[in-house]
């Protein structure tokens, strides 16, 4: 029963802190993370943003640093942790 307390306990204090570094990001940021995290390259996010492949560079890398995220997979869970903090029906699903 208490490590089921604690492990609850630290998933909540995860999903928090991802709360918390999702909230640093500029929209422009969530826009090409998600972008990211659904596998498309830089490049091909900067046709469609009509944007520099450049400054998607420098959005992914300031993503990854205000999220302390060493890692896509570790990114994904971020964001994952994050997006259950929110009603379902403010999740943008397409």
């Amino acid at each position: 029963m208490e490590l089921e307390f604690r492990r609850l306990k630290s998933l909540l204090e995860r999903r928090e802190q991802a709360v918390s570094m999702m909230a640093l990001l500029t929209p422009r940021q969530h826009e090409i993370m998600a972008l990211v995290l659904v596998g498309r390259p830089s490049k091909n996010i900067a046709t469609d943003l009509h944007i520099s492949q450049r400054t998607v560079e420098n959005h992914r890398a300031a993503i990854m640093k205000k999220t302390n995220a060493r890692s896509l997979p570790e990114l994904g869970q971020i964001g994952l942790a994050a997006a259950l903090h929110q009603p379902a029906q403010s999740l943008n699903v397409d």
